[in-house]
């Protein structure tokens, strides 16, 4: 293979997404390409085949694909996760899915969060938005039939991350 686009994780833009919509992780791929020194775990290039990607299973590479959100309002506003498994209530998680969606002028926000969300976090992601918590929350996202099969559609009820137990998942708006 010819060196393909390669592309950071955290340098995902929208316009990627719409030329794009499934880029797959290099890392424990790639490794025989004579430009995989030059990547890490956090490198993506675009999946080469027709669409719609098969949703993956647990053993198959990290994918990121092309999604809808959809605020509780009705706003919608473009992003991306990681599809959830077949048969895997578990990869239905947002800990697992771990969406992206980009806010009005580009910039990406994430609702799973290691630590908990900050109050600076929150303000930054309303005020992008121009909205208060309930005409955000709760968001469903997914990917259709012409992305991936089958297709997919979660919710996220509010920023989130594990609790002092690491088991559960604290939300909060």
């Amino acid at each position: 293979m010819s060196r393909p686009l390669l592309k950071q994780y955290a340098n995902f833009r929208p316009a990627d997404f719409e030329r794009v919509p499934v880029w797959l992780c290099v890392h424990g791929l790639d490794e025989e390409e004579p430009w995989y020194e030059d990547t890490d775990e956090l490198t993506y290039r675009p999946w080469d085949g027709s669409p719609p990607f098969p949703r993956p299973d647990p053993e198959g590479p990290m994918t990121v694909v092309r999604c809808d959100f959809t605020l509780a309002d009705g706003v919608r506003l473009p992003g991306f996760c990681a599809p959830p498994v077949v048969g895997s209530d578990a990869s239905e998680q947002i800990s697992y899915t771990q969406p992206q969606m980009f806010l009005p002028g580009g910039t990406v926000t994430g609702f799973w969060r290691g630590l908990p969300a900050t109050p600076d976090d929150k303000r930054r992601v309303y005020a992008a938005l121009g909205k208060d918590p309930s005409a955000v929350f709760p968001i469903r996202y997914g990917s259709g039939a012409a992305v991936v099969t089958p297709p997919f559609e979660l919710r996220i009820d509010g920023f989130s991350w594990f609790g002092s137990d690491y088991r559960t998942i604290v939300v909060e708006r």
